[in-house]
């Protein structure tokens, strides 16, 4: 990986930056609306991408982007329906940004650089995120240094890095895209070599000690021990499979359990000892509030950012993704929403072109694995889900067009 970092050019770095600090939810300007200085240099960034790869990019994905501009239209008629337009209009104008500027920057990047380089970043950028959290657990548990630049919280002496994040659990929902990507690459693919990425993302997501971050490694280790029970065709390979997976488990849970006892008894133990309603911060309290936001107008929702407005108290936010946008842009943004991911799941593992996609598939995945997470939070519009969805439509565009292009020179060879 060092000798493709010393060749790596100022665009590969300007990809780098703008993925590692796509979660940059402290480093912001208040000016009505609360601006992330990461979305102003993504503008600069999309200016010069615009410059380098324009001349050679083809929109190959077409077919794969009404769903988008669906979502696009349900935000528009959410604001022109909702209880207070002005709020409505201000969130409006985050989702043509999202649109106009982020998605075509990390699409054009990655649609005609590559995906293989763009792993070689992603490996970077879980090197980079582990060690500025090593740097500020030592600065925090043995230094007692806060650095203003650095967000960190503290549960009855337990510290919880979130870098530059706005809490912790943002930060293991980020590390979710990591985690999911290299869980892929190494127990699907059987990419071994990168298991010490999938390591690192792991780590990194058990520093935050979130009880989203756990329950997310539980779920993703089921998923790929099902996913590798249901490739075997044997009955007694299946067993084998299982009980390898039931192995591991136990011993995971041990180790955690000896050499992080504070923490295990805390922030996992609590979940069957206090309930999870109560572990996770109560934010399954407040569904049913949600839900009544959604019921009260169904079709457009209360409008984009409208949750709060509804309850009499702006400073409300809704606690999962699939009823924030239920209670804020209704059953037609709610649909338009997951149509996005359903429509990349269907392309890359299902359609008649998946033969075409090998990167492509691991993007998704990893994709609908933080969307899944994303239920344990708010906030459909963050910057690092749609960064996920772009280097999708990117891969997919790459891929397609290496296939094309290999097909095309195997036949004029004959």
């Amino acid at each position: 990986m060092l000798q493709k970092i010393k060749n790596a050019t100022i665009y590969d770095a300007l990809m780098f930056f703008s993925i590692l600090f796509s979660g940059t939810d402290v480093w912001a300007l208040n000016v009505g609306v609360n601006i992330r200085y990461i979305q102003i240099i993504y503008v600069l960034v999309f200016a010069i991408y615009i410059f380098k790869y324009v001349p050679r990019v083809k929109l190959r994905v077409a077919y794969l982007l009404w769903p988008l501009l669906l979502f696009v239209l349900s935000g528009f008629l959410s604001t022109l329906f909702a209880i207070d337009r002005i709020q409505s209009a201000k969130y409006l104008i985050w989702i043509f940004y999202t649109v106009l500027i982020l998605i075509p920057m990390f699409y054009l990047y990655v649609s005609r650089v590559g995906v293989e380089k763009l792993e070689v970043i992603l490996k970077a950028v879980v090197v980079t995120l582990f060690i500025f959290i090593i740097i500020q657990l030592i600065l925090d548990m043995i230094l007692k240094i806060e650095l203003p630049f650095l967000s960190s919280q503290h549960f009855e002496g337990i510290t919880r890095v979130a870098i530059w994040f706005y809490e912790p659990s943002y930060l293991a929902t980020f590390m979710a895209i990591f985690v999911g990507y290299f869980a892929y690459r190494v127990f699907i693919n059987n990419k071994l070599d990168l298991i010490k990425y999938l390591v690192l993302s792991v780590l990194s997501m058990m520093a935050t000690t979130s009880t989203t971050g756990f329950l997310a490694i539980a779920f993703l280790f089921v998923l790929i021990a099902l996913a590798k029970v249901l490739a075997v065709k044997d009955v007694r390979e299946k067993l084998i499979v299982l009980g390898i997976a039931l192995i591991v488990l136990i011993l995971g849970i041990t180790i955690m359990a000896l050499t992080l006892k504070n923490v295990f008894d805390k922030f996992v133990m609590r979940i069957f000892s206090q309930g999870i309603s109560t572990a996770s911060g109560d934010r399954m309290s407040d569904y049913g509030n949600q839900f009544n936001a959604f019921k009260s107008s169904p079709i457009f929702g209360v409008g984009l950012d409208c949750y709060g407005v509804f309850m009499g108290d702006s400073s409300l936010v809704a606690s999962n993704i699939s009823l924030e946008l239920l209670a804020c842009m209704g059953i037609f943004g709610f649909i338009a929403f997951y149509l996005i991911f359903a429509f990349l799941f269907y392309e890359v593992f299902m359609s008649g072109r998946k033969t075409y996609y090998h990167l492509s598939k691991v993007l998704v995945f990893s994709t609908l694995f933080l969307v899944v997470v994303l239920q344990a939070n708010q906030n459909f519009m963050r910057l690092y889900l749609w960064m996920m969805v772009a280097l999708s439509y990117g891969a997919i565009a790459y891929e397609k067009r290496k296939y094309i292009e290999e097909k095309e020179e195997i036949e004029g060879a004959n």
